[in-house]
């Protein structure tokens, strides 16, 4: 098991179906003979952990990815938080909150302090995308904000506004019914 940067990882956690736990060594190896199709969970605090499925190769590398944390702060015009604010972070621009859904893009949700916590994998160019059915963006009608660069765990500002929907009908315009 190593890192992104092909470093040994010890002391990370080896877990098969059933509940049995390994632990790798000071080189990031842990011995197990488990049968070809084998799913383990391999685990470290402060890594993502990921599911690989044992082949019929020995001895197989794991490699875990640091994880990084976006915090992202909701607010409103006054400066006051959000809460239920949907926070996307995908690292392409969809065209749609429904493909941004199915895309799998990290994903938080905001607190009743207004903050949304996302996991990320890597660091890199962000597109932040806040959804929520009675908010806009200051930034954008569409509810796209900010692109961030993130090179660690880092903190960012996103201020929204109420949705407001006017209907009115000027003088002399008839409403035109159709059956």
């Amino acid at each position: 098991t190593v890192d992104e940067d092909g470093a040994p990882l010890a002391d990370a956690e080896v877990r098969l179906p059933g509940g049995e736990e390994f632990r790798t060594d000071a080189t990031g190896v842990a011995a197990l003979r488990i049968a070809p199709g084998t799913v383990l969970r391999v685990e470290k605090s402060g890594f993502l952990g990921v599911d690989v499925t044992a082949g019929e190769a020995s001895p197989q590398q794991v490699v875990l990815c640091r994880r990084r944390t976006l915090t992202v702060h909701v607010l409103d015009e006054f400066r006051r938080p959000v809460p239920e604010v949907e926070v996307f972070a995908p690292d392409w621009l969809y065209p749609s909150r429904e493909a941004l859904v199915e895309s799998g893009a990290p994903v938080g949700a905001s607190d009743a302090k207004g903050v949304a916590t996302l996991a990320l994998i890597r660091s890199g160019k962000y597109f932040l995308h806040a959804y929520h059915p009675h908010w806009i963006t200051n930034s954008s009608a569409c509810r796209e904000t900010e692109v961030v660069e993130v090179t660690g765990d880092c903190t960012t500002t996103l201020v929204m506004a109420p949705l407001q929907v006017v209907a009115f009908r000027p003088k002399g315009v008839q409403v035109l019914k159709s059956d």
